[in-house]
């Protein structure tokens, strides 16, 4: 059972456990869920909860799970942390990611300016090198996503002669990663921060990476890799804080994979892997995550945990296919396992601005000012 140790959520905002996402089982229809709040409702596959103004506050879940013979055979609890959408923030936020920052109209992203540009209390303001479809930003959507990158990529890769990103992409090294005259490559933010923020550490990063990492991984090697996908991540922390003593940091593992074995059917060659496969090794990537930045909030580092929001049925594409060469029958089948659809991403943007809203510094407060 992987439940987080907080929930963040927003007034006006959705938030849900979906229970597929939290237990590691073959057929969730196998077992009985109770979740216990005082809040929100319990449906068939989810947990679901719009909270108001008057549920600002924190709320204990329990979440009990029973198998066949009405055995308890799993349980966890978490706290549902609502804050007041009339919370007035600023947030200069840092977007660091994959593909699933980076996918041609980064919709996830832009989901955060739309519930931007309703929130009359906050102030949204994305940083970054990058904007739409691989260009330089030219508006408000900015991020770092890359496509096919990992945790070890954004910690050391420099220029295209490196060879630590899965599928390493030309001319492209760290964004955070510079070269002196006479020096050698380097982390260095502060020059980050010059180029892409006016000297200010941003008050906000969120980090969502780790699908690239676990992917081509299995049971007697997945702990191995996430020993160096969590290396990476305290690098990445390390420098991050030295700059901005006061930016909150976020870890959040990349949401689960589509339910359907469908969406891994294109997956071939030294890519080939199984969605049960798949699903195990980030199920084991979360339950580390938690372990390792879970409990951390008096560093201003936390565990976002946009995987329990995800609608792994219905949030990832289908297509129609013949049921077979010699059927009438068309039938949907999941054309993609681990890139959810524009709905998705917007799911999981809503915990990210749950998240934000709840860590950002009040708007009145002043600039997180680096120290060279």
């Amino acid at each position: 059972m992987l439940l987080p140790p907080t929930l963040f959520a927003v007034a006006g905002v959705e938030a849900n456990i979906y229970f597929d996402n939290v237990m590691l089982v073959l057929n969730p229809s196998n077992y009985a869920v109770d979740v216990r709040c005082e809040l929100g409702k319990q449906l068939q596959e989810r947990w679901t909860f719009t909270p108001t103004e008057k549920d600002v506050g924190e709320h204990r879940l329990a979440l009990s799970v029973y198998d066949e013979q009405n055995d308890l055979v799993g349980h966890a609890e978490t706290v549902v942390r609502v804050t007041s959408a009339l919370r007035a923030t600023r947030a200069s936020t840092l977007l660091i990611g994959d593909s699933l920052t980076d996918t041609t109209y980064s919709h996830y992203p832009q989901r955060l300016l739309e519930l931007d540009l309703g929130d009359e209390q906050s102030e949204l303001t994305l940083i970054g090198s990058r904007g739409l479809k691989d260009t330089p930003p030219d508006g408000p959507l900015k991020h770092e996503g890359y496509r096919g990158w990992t945790a070890q990529a954004f910690a050391t890769m420099n220029g295209p002669d490196s060879r630590t990103a899965v599928f390493n992409r030309p001319g492209t090294g760290s964004p955070f990663i510079y070269a002196e005259a006479g020096a050698t490559p380097a982390l260095d933010f502060h020059r980050y921060c010059r180029e892409f923020n006016g000297g200010v550490a941003p008050d906000a990063i969120l980090i969502c990476i780790g699908a690239n990492d676990i992917f081509r991984s299995n049971d007697s090697s997945i702990d191995a890799t996430i020993d160096t996908v969590l290396g990476h991540l305290d690098t990445l922390i390390t420098e991050f804080r030295r700059v901005g003593p006061q930016t909150a940091i976020g870890i959040a593992a990349p949401p689960p994979s589509t339910r359907s074995q469908d969406g891994f059917r294109n997956y071939a060659g030294a890519r080939k892997q199984t969605r049960v496969q798949y699903r195990r090794n980030h199920h084991r990537l979360v339950e580390r995550m938690i372990a390792h930045f879970g409990h951390r909030g008096a560093e201003r580092v936390y565990f976002v945990p946009v995987f329990v929001n995800l609608d792994t049925q219905r949030g990832y594409a289908q297509r129609p296919e013949a049921a077979s060469a010699h059927s009438g029958e068309t039938i949907m089948r999941v054309g993609d396992g681990v890139h959810p659809t524009r709905e998705g991403h917007f799911q999981i943007a809503d915990s990210v601005y749950g998240w934000l809203k709840a860590v950002a510094p009040l708007a009145e407060t002043q600039d997180n000012r680096t120290g060279e």
